[in-house]
């Protein structure tokens, strides 16, 4: 985790790119199982053209799990991710 990576997940959040955000997330921290379950929410997001409830509360879901993976791994950027998302 470095604070590149950070700065892009704050842009993306910024512009409402919320999943993409949680992705970069997931792919930071080596979390296979988010990344895929956040990329197959994506690409429904993207056919339909807005986000299903259901991928919604899965992916709030998967940012706890993302969240509690950085406040052991990464505790020293664990303010800056919470700002950033």
């Amino acid at each position: 985790m470095n604070t590149a990576t950070i700065a892009k997940i704050a842009k993306l959040t910024d512009i409402n790119c919320h999943t993409e955000a949680l992705l970069v997330l997931a792919k930071a921290i080596g979390d296979e199982g988010a990344t895929l379950v956040l990329t197959s929410i994506r690409q429904s997001q993207e056919e339909l053209g807005y986000l299903l409830s259901s991928g919604s509360q899965l992916r709030y879901e998967v940012y706890q799990s993302l969240m509690a993976q950085v406040e052991t791994l990464h505790p020293q950027h664990l303010a800056a991710i919470r700002a950033a998302l």
